[in-house]
């Protein structure tokens, strides 16, 4: 039987700075996201347009990895989530977020499910969550910081 799963090893250092920058989207594309967003509102979502660090760029060598973040919100990374083809594109919003398989004293995992009002609502997966600002030391994200507040 043949396989999709594909492990890569863990890279030696990990480090994920934000640019101090915003991500800046053609109107078009602006227009777009916008009119999803407010097609999910009318829906009676309760979503809420907060901020949202999406990938702007990253390099893997023998060093580890690197990853720049830019400022976008939760409407662009809903839109992004929904619109397939659109994920593909420049201008998508790739985020990052930690997670830890946290092990109780008894021999247990501990597995969360995603609220309701989310974007993956009642998905199960370890604990964490995305990256925000209070996660940042000097502009670095500090990943067991994020997996701990989570």
């Amino acid at each position: 039987m043949r396989s999709n799963i594909v492990v890569d090893p863990i890279p030696p250092r990990v480090n994920i700075v934000y640019a101090q920058d915003q991500v800046t989207l053609p109107t078009s594309i602006q227009k777009l996201i916008d009119a999803f967003w407010e097609s999910e509102l009318r829906k009676g979502k309760n979503y809420i347009k907060g901020e949202v660090f999406s990938v702007k760029r990253y390099t893997l060598n023998e060093e580890g990895l690197h990853v720049t973040l830019s400022k976008t919100d939760y409407a662009h990374y809903l839109y992004t989530l929904h619109h397939h083809d659109f994920a593909k594109q420049a201008f998508s919003c790739q985020v990052i977020y930690a997670a830890a398989m946290v092990q109780t004293s008894d021999h247990h995992f501990v597995i969360g499910q995603m609220a309701t009002h989310t974007a993956k609502a009642n998905r199960l997966q370890f604990v964490g969550g995305g990256i925000d600002a209070i996660d940042m030391i000097n502009d670095e994200v500090d990943l067991a910081h994020n997996v701990l507040r989570e």
